[in-house]
């Protein structure tokens, strides 16, 4: 059954709860497998049940092996709960949330989850099979209980991050997210902080073929090549385009879908005006953290604690270097 609080709710949210009963079904019929993503219809992908699924607005999720890894970490029972999930803008740190929620209700019947969208108008708090929906402040008492979870995306977490007794807390944030003022308060508290990685090609493929099958290949693969591995740029701003075009495999018609595709990064190579300009974006300076996650990508190294800077192709590297040799 699913008790709604309040009548006004998205509900994608509630086709969650169909999606975890169809993969607890799935591993009781094939005692084989398991719960985890990875054994749902197409190895990794999971579907919504009635329309797209909430948070990410598409009809299904590609599980990357990061999510799992990074499922584990925060999973562990680390004496610190407070977790913060970040890394280049783009490469599906929201995605990462909600495949959390997904496998935390799949793990455990009596599990409390607290999900607060980037919107933070509505929250919704997953109770076993039940879900409420409200305020923050009506799931006061739920965010002070250790036993609960509070997954948070893009948004400053409304509790004490100095209470011991505060709800095991996920936020999910984008470095220039993270470089606002009213992150400050929770971010210089806590201890464990991963880094999620650009996509590999083969994810790319992977999510194109199951996903956005109306994104052709060679698009994307030229999306890639500019772009490097951002799904935002390299399938999901392709997508969108595509639905005002017919003939996509008009040549002017290819080419405008791909230069509207890139106008967020080409923007931000125009924003490159010196050298100094350029060591800003490598040291994440607060003003150009939002240009420099467009094209300069953080990669961890495989504990996600730790990462270093690449260009985000050879393609933005070039334009970079063309521009500055002006000066």
């Amino acid at each position: 059954m699913i008790f709604f609080k309040f009548t006004h709710t998205n509900p994608s949210f509630g086709d969650i709860l169909e999606v975890v009963t169809s993969l607890k079904r799935n591993a009781t019929s094939n005692p084989g497998s398991s719960t985890d993503a990875q054994e749902s219809d197409l190895q990794d992908i999971i579907r919504g049940k009635n329309g797209n699924l909430a948070v990410i607005g598409e009809s299904a999720l590609y599980v990357r092996r990061a999510y799992k890894d990074l499922y584990l970490l925060v999973t562990d029972p680390d004496p610190d709960s407070k977790f913060i999930i970040t890394g280049t803008s783009g490469v599906g740190k929201t995605c990462f949330l909600l495949y959390l929620l997904i496998q935390l209700l799949c793990n455990d019947d009596n599990v409390t989850i607290i999900f607060q969208p980037r919107d933070g108008k509505t929250c919704y708090c997953f109770k076993g099979s039940n879900l409420e929906t409200g305020k923050i402040d009506d799931f006061s008492d739920d965010l002070y209980s250790p036993k609960t979870w509070y997954l948070v995306d893009s948004k400053q977490p409304s509790i004490d991050t100095k209470s011991s007794n505060s709800a095991r807390t996920v936020v999910a944030a984008s470095p220039n997210s993270l470089n606002n003022s009213k992150f400050q308060d929770f971010a210089k508290d806590v201890v464990n902080r991963y880094y999620m990685p650009p996509w590999t090609i083969e994810e790319l493929k992977a999510c194109q073929k199951h996903i956005f099958k109306q994104v052709p290949e060679d698009m994307m693969l030229e999306m890639f090549d500019r772009a490097g591995g951002v799904p935002r740029y390299v399938l999901r701003l392709p997508a969108r385009v595509i639905k005002k075009h017919q003939d996509i495999n008009n040549s002017e018609v290819w080419d405008k879908i791909i230069n509207k595709s890139m106008e967020q990064i080409e923007d931000a190579i125009l924003e490159v005006k010196s050298f100094d300009d350029l060591i800003l974006c490598f040291t994440e300076n607060t003003n150009y953290a939002k240009i420099s996650s467009r094209i300069i990508h953080q990669w961890p190294d495989p504990s996600y604690e730790d990462y270093y800077f690449e260009w985000a192709s050879n393609y933005i590297y070039k334009s970079v270097m063309r521009k500055l040799d002006k000066f």
